[in-house]
């Protein structure tokens, strides 16, 4: 998949993610070398392809040969060159490819300075041979990478703030004057204010001729389900309920016709409910199945659901283990017993343990739990601690802070020793993507968490929260409404399970925080000073 963005004064690039096939991947550091190289070529064996490199695949120089680079903050370079030399290639212990770079003596002179093998940006030499251009290729083997590229690629479009003001002129008399002599006094900022976007002279180009911005190859399919008798029904406007309930196509739905094509299709079978679009198409006019002619491929992403919901909740951990479902009493059976809910299917394959199991169990049942005076709150905090290991979390706490920058640990000193010495207060860290805020998100709730202390990890956005451990977006962990102004509140009560939560935790993240509106803000700070 691949997505293209624009500079705003220069020409398109592209985000590229490359799923390789299990034949053709590069497991081992040894591999890499074929597919990715960061070394400068021979100048007299291979001079075109030296060009190439020189030309395109040199980074800076910056640092105390070109201070003023664009790279540069707070006089280091922002992508962390130059780079060590080393003879192998080695993966580190994030998990983070560490490229061969070689002293061999090879330099590129630019801008007087002679670049080595450490200023090299990594590439591919089919790619630069073929296309003559920069083209930075990365092996990427860890989950937090692939994330942040799907972060990047869809981050959308820049957004420009826009004021529309009544154009002023200068009378004979020398007064400013507007134009419109019958344009009010007072002025309707909120009327005025627009979201729009920035659109560059190449990007405005770029959509005329109708090009390209985004691809994806692989096919995702959408994949519902629901609980017996309980499939969602559409109807038209001013429809009487007697005529919705006289349909005969009442009780069909994409789940309910997985059913279907399962009793009598034998390969079907053998499939989980996410494998189904790989081999069959589902058509939504006729209601069905049917089997793929073409060697084409798609994903199949079954239906979020959240714990709250229980039964819905099990129910599609379920449809993720069991393969060819024909109905529901079939999915609820386990060594021919048919249990009674999802929850205690799921407890019989081993799915669930005893903790996971007291947890769903407390969690769907909190409003009546509350009503009964029994300490919900408590029981929650104790059974999210005990998923935490403590032993491993502390010896990478220990890791990760030797691994911080002196600007980094002082950060972390100064909003750890407010958090644990009471103090309070609002930070408020700034640096562009790749300087390692999310790192240091990830040593401050460790630190916490060892401590047997709750913190809690939100983001703006969906993608960015999954960056964090145990991270939720800010709507979903404080119930901000979706839409806010200078009086809105919160959805969580001061004696409400979620409420009781905030106040216990020790340390609050939000993280691409600059991306919301100051009423979001001002939202969750009222809510809190309710509670």
């Amino acid at each position: 998949m691949y997505t293209v963005e624009f500079q705003k004064r220069g020409l398109p690039h592209a985000h590229i993610i490359i799923w390789m096939d299990p034949k053709c991947k590069f497991p081992t550091a040894d591999e890499i070398d074929k597919l990715i190289c960061a070394e400068i070529p021979d100048k007299e064996k291979d001079p075109e392809f030296y060009n190439i490199i020189s030309e395109c695949m040199i980074h800076g120089p910056c640092g105390s040969a070109n201070p003023s680079s664009p790279c540069m903050e707070e006089g280091s370079c922002s992508k962390c060159y130059p780079k060590q030399n080393v003879n192998i290639t080695s993966i580190d212990k994030e998990g983070y490819p560490v490229y061969r770079r070689r002293k061999d003596g090879r330099f590129i002179e630019k801008n007087s300075f002679k670049c080595d093998n450490r200023y090299v940006v990594p590439y591919n030499r089919t790619l630069s041979l073929k296309y003559h251009a920069h083209i930075n290729v990365e092996w990427c083997n860890q989950t937090g990478s692939v994330k942040y590229l799907f972060k990047y690629v869809h981050k959308g479009n820049d957004l420009v703030g826009v004021i529309v003001e009544p154009h002023k002129k200068v009378t004979e008399e020398g007064h400013n004057n507007l134009q419109n002599e019958n344009t009010p006094s007072s002025k309707d900022e909120i009327q005025d204010y627009f979201d729009g976007r920035y659109v560059s002279a190449c990007e405005a180009m770029w959509r005329i001729l109708a090009y390209p911005i985004h691809y994806r190859q692989t096919a995702v399919v959408p994949l519902t389900f629901h609980e017996e008798g309980k499939q969602p029904i559409y109807y038209r406007e001013g429809e009487s309920a007697q005529n919705i309930m006289d349909r005969d196509s009442l009780d069909e739905s994409q789940f309910i016709a997985l059913f279907e094509l399962n009793k009598p299709d034998e390969e079907a079978r053998k499939l989980l409910y996410e494998e189904i679009p790989s081999k069959f198409i589902w058509d939504g006019k006729e209601k069905y199945f049917f089997r793929r002619k073409t060697r084409t491929f798609a994903i199949g992403r079954i239906n979020y659901v959240p714990l709250t919901i229980d039964d819905a909740y099990h129910l599609r951990i379920l449809l993720n283990s069991i393969r060819g479902p024909t109905s529901f009493d079939h999915i609820k059976t386990v060594n021919g017993v048919v249990h009674k809910t999802y929850r205690e299917a799921c407890y019989a394959l081993g799915l669930l343990d005893d903790v996971m199991m007291l947890l769903s169990a407390v969690l769907s049942t909190s409003h009546i739990l509350q009503n009964e005076n029994i300490p919900v709150l408590n029981q929650l905090i104790a059974d999210e601690q005990k998923f935490i290991n403590q032993t491993d979390l502390k010896k990478k706490h220990l890791e990760w802070l030797n691994m911080l920058t002196e600007e980094q640990k002082k950060l972390y000193d100064e909003i750890i020793d407010s958090v644990f010495k009471y103090k309070g207060g609002v930070f408020f860290l700034y640096g562009f993507g790749g300087t390692g805020k999310t790192f240091l998100w990830k040593v401050l709730s460790a630190a916490v968490r060892i401590r047997g202390e709750i913190m809690l990890n939100t983001a703006s956005s969906g993608i960015a929260s999954l960056l964090l451990e145990g991270g939720r977006t800010a709507h979903s962990r404080f119930g901000i409404p979706l839409e806010v102004h200078e009086t809105s509140m919160c959805r969580m009560s001061r004696s409400s399970d979620l409420g009781e939560l905030v106040q216990e935790a020790k340390l609050i993240i939000w993280d691409e925080a600059p991306m919301m509106s100051k009423y979001y803000f001002e939202t969750l700070d009222r809510s809190l000073k309710n509670a």
